[in-house]
């Protein structure tokens, strides 16, 4: 499956919403993450767009050319402002005082482990981090409920 909202007329909730269901899906039980990973590598791609691009979240809109000014059709929104509010929100609920930067670093580790096993092993303390990142699904697919 591809970032649909690579598209301008697709919604980012949407997509989000389905990779983020498939992450939590995944944790719950890992046998299904192999048939998963172009899923989980999209979950790990949005995660990295969030810690590394500083314009994650904010809607570009040029002025409309002429066909689009008397278009009929309502205005396409990526709502990726919506994404970031919800991220931070559910960063903020699940990992409380550690840093945004920490916690993604986190969840990829995990999602690294589950869909890639024989490639990276699980540290032994990692209970407390695959908790944390199955709640952070959680918590975010309840936030994104439109």
């Amino acid at each position: 499956m591809a970032i649909m909202a690579a598209h301008g007329v697709n919604d980012a909730r949407n997509a989000a919403r389905l990779l983020a269901a498939t992450a939590k899906e995944c944790l719950a039980e890992p046998a299904l993450a192999p048939s998963n990973k172009i899923a989980l590598n999209n979950v790990y791609r949005l995660l990295e767009a969030y810690r590394d691009n500083p314009f994650f979240g904010m809607e570009w809109s040029p002025e409309p050319d002429a066909t689009e000014a008397i278009s009929s059709l309502p205005p396409s929104e990526s709502h990726l402002d919506d994404l970031k509010i919800i991220v931070d929100a559910s960063i903020g609920t699940v990992f409380r005082d550690e840093p945004a930067d920490r916690a993604i670093s986190a969840i990829e580790n995990v999602l690294r482990w589950v869909t890639y096993p024989a490639k990276f092993s699980r540290p032994e303390n990692a209970d407390a981090d695959e908790r944390k990142a199955a709640e952070f699904f959680t918590d975010f697919l309840r936030r994104l409920a439109i």
